[in-house]
């Protein structure tokens, strides 16, 4: 049924409120998105080729309702930023490559 707060049974403000930021350390829900559900069957390696076509709840069934969820951890931010960092040396190395290679050929 449906769980909603009446006046005076509310949580105290000294308890974290639920924002819209993902929770760390999380289990896979049916509160999540179907985009959430494929970044993290792309985080926990599952081949693109298995889920591509799948509706939410397959989704859901596929990893587990319930399971711990990689997206919602600390360690996936981390794999996150070195990717964006990872990407922007590689794009200034090829950069520089580049411009190594005109000076050769001038």
């Amino acid at each position: 049924g449906d769980k909603k707060a009446t006046a005076g049974e509310s949580e105290p403000p000294t308890k974290k409120q639920k924002t819209g930021k993902r929770a760390k350390g999380g289990t896979i829900g049916k509160s999540m998105k179907a985009a959430e559900l494929k970044e993290e069957a792309v985080a926990r390696g599952i081949d693109v080729k298995e889920w591509k076509h799948m509706n939410k709840e397959a989704l859901l069934e596929m990893l587990v309702v319930g399971s711990r969820c990689i997206i919602k951890s600390e360690a996936w931010d981390e794999v996150v930023s070195l990717r964006k960092i990872f990407a922007d040396e590689r794009q200034k190395a090829a950069e520089m490559e580049e411009q190594r290679r005109e000076e050769i050929f001038r």
